[in-house]
């Protein structure tokens, strides 16, 4: 819900193949603060500093240094660029709008109703930790843990190290036990035999080379050896 490019949502967030934290609305409020921190730092007042999410810092000190004047308004009067168009003039404007209807919903929408947020709490991985694993400790089913944890891919299986695992206050004891100890049940241990690849070995186990890999703390260009134990997912 907050726009972010690819190429800017991965300087504050988790954006790979399995995992779009872009789509999680905690994840990316969080990003979104962070990234008018630093437009506020860079640029000194919130008018420029909310105008930059959507021109970019560098436009909008380009602007700035244009017309010689920190004021948005003298900006949306006087500079000229290719870029410089209806969105980014009007794009403070619309945020004031929006927080005028925020504070003022009533007024704006009478008889709106608000649903109140679900009591979810967020739990950081460890370790890369299968969603079996999570799922069987939990009890959830898997259509409602992944709408509770929207970044995640719906055919996902192996959660990564460092996602903050979103649940229901009652099943934080629950994804700890999985996080601190993940059930002989969800994994199958495979001894590299001589001649072996990751994705021959992949193949054979109905797994992802990239969920072999997350699971083992593998990068894209590590190579496995022979009698090396890999920690497979089991289907």
């Amino acid at each position: 819900m907050w726009q972010f490019m690819r190429a800017t949502g991965k300087r504050f967030l988790r954006i790979e193949r399995h995992v779009d934290e872009r789509k999680d609305p905690l994840e990316s409020t969080r990003a979104a603060a962070l990234f008018l921190k630093e437009n506020y730092q860079a640029l000194g007042n919130w008018p420029l500093a909310i105008t930059a999410y959507n021109h970019g810092q560098e436009g909008v000190s380009r602007a700035v240094a244009t017309v010689e004047s920190e004021d948005l308004t003298e900006l949306i009067r006087n500079y000229e660029s290719r870029t410089w168009g209806f969105a980014s003039t009007n794009f403070y404007a619309e945020f004031l709008a929006a927080v005028e209807i925020a504070k003022n919903v009533e007024r704006h929408f009478p008889g709106l109703q608000i649903e109140t947020p679900g009591p979810l709490e967020q739990i950081e991985l460890k370790k890369a930790t299968p969603l079996a694993a999570l799922l069987k400790s939990t009890g959830v089913p898997r259509q409602q843990f992944l709408e509770w944890n929207p970044a995640l891919h719906p055919a996902i299986s192996i959660v990564p190290q460092g996602y903050r695992v979103k649940v229901s206050a009652k099943k934080v004891g629950a994804v700890l036990e999985a996080r601190n100890e993940t059930p002989d049940a969800a994994l199958i241990r495979h001894r590299v035999k001589r001649g072996e690849t990751l994705f021959q070995i992949a193949r054979r186990y109905e797994a992802s080379v990239e969920d072999i890999q997350q699971l083992n703390g593998l990068r894209k260009t590590h190579r496995i050896t022979v009698g090396q134990e890999l920690l497979i997912p089991a289907q």
